[in-house]
């Protein structure tokens, strides 16, 4: 981290609005430019989301989350963005408009369309439902969204990334006994 980012590192951890207002004057504009190049977000949605990208550092800085950084303050703000994005695109029903990353998400629906009507995934499905929260987030954002540990914990709030990998093998764990209890149900 630059002299320049641990001054308002410090300065957002002290409460000082002056370091969050630099900040964000900063990248807004390229953030906004970013978020359309790869995104195509028009410019009210981007906004929106470096808003909440800014939200959510000031939180991850506050509550403990964010003690140091191994990039600059920019890498790890459009890091957030950029999970933030795709949040917002699936949110609103937009997806990809990338093509190369419209390719990718159609090679997953045409996978997923090979095996709806399987038993086996109705009742993969079935599990999933019964393991409940937060294991049916962290599953979902891990193996269906490519999330990474790190933007996991951001998303869902937890306190860093070796949390959620702890989490994640607890969940997969449950998954697996109730597998297990219905393969032996199947066999009777």
């Amino acid at each position: 981290m630059n002299q320049a980012d641990k001054l308002l590192f410090q300065s957002i951890l002290n409460g000082k609005e002056e370091g969050l207002v630099e900040l964000y004057g900063l990248h807004r504009t390229e953030f906004i430019k970013w978020a359309w190049q790869q995104f195509k977000l028009d410019e009210h949605d981007a906004a929106d989301v470096f808003q909440d990208t800014i939200i959510s550092l000031r939180s991850n800085i506050v509550k403990g989350k964010l003690t140091e950084l191994s990039s600059t303050l920019k890498t790890y703000l459009f890091g957030i963005g950029k999970n933030m994005a795709l949040g917002r695109l699936r949110q609103n029903g937009k997806w990809y408009k990338n093509p190369e990353l419209m390719e990718v998400q159609a090679d997953k629906s045409s996978i997923i369309s090979k095996i709806e009507g399987n038993d086996r995934t109705t009742i993969v499905s079935g599990l999933l439902e019964d393991i409940g929260e937060p294991c049916l987030s962290i599953l979902r954002l891990y193996y269906y969204q490519n999330y990474s540990m790190e933007a996991i914990a951001n998303t869902l709030d937890y306190k860093n990334e070796n949390v959620v990998k702890s989490q994640k093998l607890r969940c997969l764990k449950k998954l697996k006994e109730n597998m297990k209890l219905v393969n032996k149900e199947e066999l009777y």
